[in-house]
């Protein structure tokens, strides 16, 4: 089985960019790569513990960023990768308990 991955735009205006997204039907949040939040100057709201897919536990920061795909626009929750992390966690949401 191969993987589908769909190219979209994230951002606005200049800092705009479009990027390849691996497509995971489970998945709760889409993963913007460390390089692709600093250059769009994205601003965390909220840090969020994620359960990998091998039980371990992070937490990383989230922040909302305009996206963009076949010719429909919404504003969305999207985790900001860090240096290190695969494109996609096991985006289900982990206990209060900490790593």
């Amino acid at each position: 089985m191969g993987l589908t991955t769909v190219t979209a735009k994230v951002g606005g205006g200049k800092r705009a960019r479009e990027i390849d997204f691996l497509v995971d039907s489970g998945a709760s949040f889409t993963v913007l790569p460390e390089k692709v939040r600093r250059a769009l100057r994205l601003k965390p709201i909220a840090e969020q513990k994620f359960a990998l897919a091998d039980g371990a536990v992070i937490r990383r920061r989230i922040s909302e960023v305009r996206l963009e795909y076949a010719g429909e626009a919404r504003t969305v929750q999207v985790v900001l990768g860090e240096r290190g992390d695969q494109s996609l966690p096991r985006n289900s949401r982990a206990s209060d308990r900490d790593p």
